[in-house]
């Protein structure tokens, strides 16, 4: 197929952090089932590898990196705020 019908096309990845992903992460032991179950983090390289191979941009879209001041001016933290606060998700500098 002419690569060129893929000029305007883009894959979009969102939120790929190890926190999630990846074993030690803070939440894989509540993702692992599925991270596991569907071989997700392979099938991710698969669609990253094709999408390379056919010169489509692959773009990485991740979550804001956390730090452990974001949350101190909050005077209402929903529950899945409260809880990346706590464990601080996607903490900035580190591998999650």
């Amino acid at each position: 197929m002419d690569a060129s019908i893929y000029s305007k096309t883009a894959l979009i990845i969102i939120d790929p952090f190890n926190d999630f992903l990846s074993e030690g992460g803070k939440l894989y032991s509540v993702t692992k089932e599925t991270v596991e179950g569907i071989s997700l983090v392979q099938n991710l390289k698969k669609l990253i590898e094709g999408a390379r191979e056919r010169k489509i941009q692959v773009i990485y879209a991740p979550h804001h990196h956390t730090t452990k001041e974001d949350y101190l001016n909050w005077k209402f933290l929903a529950p899945s705020h409260q809880g990346s606060k706590n464990i601080v998700l996607f903490e900035k500098n580190s591998c999650g």
